[in-house]
Parts: structure tokens; C-alpha cells; sequence
């Protein structure tokens, strides 16, 4: 009986939890954005969040909250991973070493999901070999593809990115980017999604999607050098 009645109590403090961490967040998005400002708003998110992961100090400079054109983050949780997570590549399965990381889906007013994106930071004796084993991947993927499609790196300021993209809205994810931060160690992995119901979306066409994407990881790479600059002038 005192188990059961252990049991009970548990599971009531984490659903109390779960509910105050919604309604605290639902409280700061239904606030009308001329009662805050963009960086008050992003202060308060950070500091709810840092009371419950002690790490995620560390990641955000890669995880941009609100972005410019409307998008803001949905949810952010944390990555339970044993140390590595396995990729397939054309050699086979391979290990991707995994610290820390974190899980953040993201979405525009009233529409479904857009991207979730996970932000891992590698070992670093082990960060190169992972950075390719994610590329391989990518490739392996892009070769699996049927009918058109994109393959292709690029960088912007500076850091290196990956994307492969279906441009099919009938199937999600319709693309997949990785964006490196040799820094730090850090692999970005973005799933881009969509629904089959227009109204669910925020793009109606293949440009719509293609220029959302390149918003997404451009405003991800400045969120990083916006914070070296911080750093530089402390």
C-alpha cells in the first residue's frame, strides 16, 4: 500500500509540473507583444527552462526561441541519450557521439509543426568522424530518394551546412539539414516538416517552403554569432 500510495504521489508532482510548465508558458505567449518586447519575452522563456535542465545554459546559442518572420519554439526537451546514436550510412550502422543535447520543435500561429530540430554536442576527439558520419547519412538518404530533389552544401558567415529535400508536401519529413559549429562541437540536425492540408502549413508552394528554410538556418547561424559577440563583450 505505501508503494502504491508513492507511486501516486510521484506521478501527481509530475503532472502538477508538466501543468504549471504549460500554463506558465501559455501565460507569456497570450500577453500582447506590446506588453513585451521580443528580448523580455525570450528572457522569461530561458529562465523557466533553466530551472529544469541545468545544461541548457550552454546550448543556447544555438537554439533560437522567436524568429523574425513569426516562427517561435514549441516545445524544448531533453535528449536522453547513452552517449551515441546510431546513423545509417552506405558503409552501414554507425555511432555519432552524443554528450548533451536537446530536442526543440518549432511552429508559426495557428499551423501545425514546422521543424524539430536536435542540437547535440559531439566528443571532441570524436567530432569530425561524427560530422561525416551525418553528412553520409544525409548522402545515403538522398541517393534512397525517388523523383527530384535537393542535395547540396553551402555555408553562410562562415559555418557549413547540409541539406537534402524531397520537395514533396505529401511526405514528411520534406527535407533535412545539418549545420555545424566546429567551436563547440555541436551538430544541428533540422527536420523540416509538413501536412498535407494546406491550411495546416505555412507555405502553399515549393519557393514558399524553399525561402522559410533558408530563413530558418540562416536566423539559427546568426543566433550563435549574435552570442559570440555577447561573449566578446562581457
Amino acid at each position: 500500500m505505501k508503494k502504491i500510495i508513492v507511486i501516486i504521489s510521484i506521478t501527481g508532482v509530475v503532472i502538477i509540473m508538466v501543468l504549471s510548465g504549460v500554463l506558465f508558458i501559455n501565460y507569456f505567449r497570450s500577453l500582447p507583444y506590446t506588453q513585451m518586447t521580443k528580448e523580455q519575452r525570450e528572457s522569461n522563456y530561458k529562465e523557466y527552462y533553466e530551472k529544469h535542465f541545468s545544461s541548457v545554459k550552454d546550448f543556447w546559442p544555438y537554439i533560437p526561441l522567436i524568429f523574425k518572420d513569426g516562427l517561435e519554439f514549441d516545445e524544448i526537451s531533453r535528449i536522453n541519450s547513452p552517449g551515441s546514436r546510431t546513423v545509417k550510412t552506405s558503409q552501414g550502422e554507425e555511432k555519432v557521439t552524443v554528450v548533451d543535447g536537446y530536442r526543440i520543435m518549432y511552429k508559426y500561429p495557428e499551423t501545425g509543426y514546422f521543424a524539430k530540430m536536435h542540437v547535440e554536442k559531439s566528443q571532441k576527439e570524436e567530432y569530425e568522424n561524427d560530422k561525416q558520419k551525418v553528412i553520409d547519412q544525409l548522402k545515403l538518404l538522398s541517393n534512397q530518394a525517388q523523383g527530384k530533389h535537393d542535395d547540396y552544401s553551402d555555408s553562410y558567415k562562415g559555418y557549413e551546412y547540409y541539406y537534402i529535400g524531397n520537395n514533396d508536401f505529401n511526405a514528411s519529413p520534406v527535407g533535412v539539414a545539418a549545420v555545424f559549429f566546429s567551436e563547440n562541437q555541436i551538430i544541428t540536425t533540422i527536420y523540416f516538416l509538413t501536412n498535407p492540408k494546406p491550411s495546416n502549413r505555412k507555405f502553399q508552394t515549393i519557393e514558399e517552403f524553399k525561402l522559410l528554410k533558408d530563413n530558418f538556418i540562416k536566423e539559427l547561424i546568426d543566433n550563435k554569432i549574435k552570442n559570440i559577440s555577447k561573449e566578446i563583450l562581457k
